[in-house]
Order: C-alpha cells, then sequence, then structure tokens
C-alpha cells in the first residue's frame, strides 16, 4: 500500500506544479510586455526630442527670410509629445518653439532695421521665455558688439 499513497500524492501535486508552471509563464510574459511598451515609449519620446533639436539647428542655421522657416515641421515632430511627457517638459517643448520664432523674428528685425531693434525684441520676449531666451540675448549681444 505505501506506493500507492506516494504515487497518490505524486498524483495530487500534478496539477499545482502545472499551474506553478503558469504562473510563471505569464510572469514572464508580463515582464516582456512592459519592457516591449517602454522601448516603444522610448522610440516616440526620441522622435519629439530629436524634432526639438532638428528646429533649434534650423533657426540657428537658417537666415529667417520666410516667417514660419521650420517651425511647420516641428509641430509635426512635437505634436505627440503632449500625450507622452509631464505637463512641464510639454511646456518646455512649446517654450523653446516660441523663443525659436521670437529668435526668426528678432534676426528678421536685425536684417531690415538693425542690431538694436533685435535687443528691444529680444528684451521683450525675455519676460516670456527667461531660461531660452537668456541664451539668445547673450548671443545677440556677442553678435552687436562683432557688428559694431
Amino acid at each position: 500500500m505505501p506506493q500507492r499513497d506516494v504515487l497518490g500524492y505524486l498524483q495530487a501535486l500534478g496539477p499545482l506544479i502545472a499551474a506553478l508552471v503558469a504562473v510563471g509563464v505569464a510572469l514572464m510574459q508580463r515582464h516582456l510586455q512592459k519592457q516591449q511598451l517602454k522601448q516603444n515609449l522610448f522610440e516616440k519620446r526620441w522622435k519629439v526630442y530629436t524634432g526639438v533639436q532638428d528646429y533649434l539647428a534650423a533657426i540657428l542655421r537658417e537666415d529667417g527670410n520666410d516667417l514660419l522657416g521650420p517651425y511647420p515641421q516641428f509641430r509635426r515632430d512635437t505634436d505627440p509629445g503632449e500625450l507622452l511627457f509631464s505637463r512641464a517638459v510639454w511646456e518646455h517643448i512649446n517654450a523653446v518653439g516660441e523663443a525659436g520664432l521670437g529668435f526668426r523674428t528678432a534676426r528678421s528685425k536685425v536684417k531690415h532695421h538693425g542690431t538694436l531693434a533685435m535687443l528691444q525684441s529680444v528684451r521683450g520676449m525675455r519676460a516670456k521665455n527667461s531660461g531660452v531666451m537668456n541664451g539668445l540675448a547673450s548671443w545677440a549681444k556677442r553678435n552687436a558688439k562683432k557688428r559694431n
């Protein structure tokens, strides 16, 4: 009879072992799906970051002849960011776009009216976007010294 008792215990443990294996597989799948979600989110965020970087490079590279320049492309690249980032990051991305438009306006004024108009324009925008505009103001001052 003792063999039958051991065999009975093994038969009773079989479903428990199968259930534990199923739970282990489910946990592994959950982990893999989380990693895939992180990877997809990173790729989407990376596109927004590179859109901001490309916009800033284009602003500094172009002469500002047309009114909007690279801004429409910047909006297409960064609009998904509203759903991908926190509110603070999204507001900063928008501030970069506005600062770029202001910079193009200031550059256009320099081209048509001289350096003084650009400095006044930058000072007016500084109150609105102080962090981004400080860098642009220092650039304007350096250029003003070079031109004079």
